[in-house]
């Protein structure tokens, strides 16, 4: 990331780009209102952060996503242990939607339910929120067992080399010896014994939920839709994996108001699209159209 003075301007010092690139995956801040705080054009803030994610991407995250001794295994269990006493629990798996630009190949695949584009982050968090283990990428029309299989702790554990250790995951993955799931059905539909299970198995599912609470919250670029490039974004993902980890180990206050914050700045920003769409022309023939097909309909 170190550039020479070039004739008509000096280059950006080392630690102003680690700001810039850090200011606009926290704050989720166009590259354009980035630029306008330090000084510099779009495309500078656009390859600034890009060299950020290489570098990142390329030294941190071997460090991070290193394989744990057994010594951390056994402690990760007894703490899981602790909260329910469900004994031999290593990890917590689920999925999440990061938002991004539509594709130009084969679109709809990745318009997911909640009425944007998206690739789905697959994640594997211990209990202490810290991602282990993750795939990303793919559309929403892959099952969540499909995701899994993919990985490589995934394939790890269908091997049997996990033995006697389990996941436990949600409703979406099936009931297997090394994976712990709830009981499918309506509270109805189960007895006291099974329902007390399923509790159980919730709350203890909690920590992988609250992981991409903080993860989302802490760098809030998720939270909007990825402008970047789609080839750059697993690298953004890696970066924004590697220092969440990397928070939790250095003991970083998480504050669950920032989620909140998130959240809030996520509507008023689609209250401001819908309003601009409604004053244009655009808004007001789909909808004078819409009035004709149903008083045509009316009139069949």
């Amino acid at each position: 990331m170190h550039l020479c003075n070039a004739h008509f301007r000096l280059a950006i010092p080392l630690e102003t780009k680690v700001a810039i690139a850090l200011a606009h995956i926290g704050s989720g801040n166009s590259l354009q209102m980035v630029g306008e705080v330090y000084g510099n054009t779009k495309s500078t803030i656009s390859i600034t952060v890009r060299e950020f994610c290489e570098v990142v991407s390329r030294h941190l995250k071997p460090i991070i996503f290193m394989k744990p001794a057994n010594i951390r295994i056994k402690q990760m269990i007894s703490k899981f242990e602790v909260l329910h006493h469900i004994p031999y629990i290593i990890r917590v798996i689920d999925v999440t939607h990061i938002p991004i630009i539509a594709p130009s190949i084969d679109p709809t695949s990745y318009h997911c339910r909640k009425g944007f584009y998206s690739f789905l982050l697959q994640g594997i968090c211990d209990v202490e929120c810290k991602f282990s283990d993750y795939d990303f990428g793919w559309a929403r029309g892959m099952h969540d067992w499909a995701l899994f299989l993919k990985i490589d702790i995934g394939k790890h554990v269908v091997k049997g080399k996990a033995f006697p250790y389990k996941l436990i995951g949600d409703v979406t993955y099936p009931i297997r010896p090394w994976f712990w799931c709830p009981f499918k059905g309506g509270n109805s539909e189960l007895s006291p014994k099974k329902m007390h299970w399923d509790f159980i198995q919730s709350s203890t599912r909690m920590a992988i939920e609250k992981a991409f609470d903080m993860l989302k919250g802490r760098w809030k670029i998720l939270f909007k839709r990825v402008d970047p490039p789609l080839s750059h974004v697993p690298n953004l993902i890696i970066v924004c994996l590697s220092l969440h980890n990397s928070c939790i180990i250095h003991k970083d206050n998480f504050n669950m108001q920032w989620v909140e914050e998130a959240i809030c700045e996520m509507e008023h920003m689609k209250e401001e699209v819908f309003r601009n769409l409604k004053e244009t022309n655009v808004y007001h023939i789909t909808e004078q159209a819409i009035q004709d097909m149903k008083w045509l309909g009316n009139l069949i």
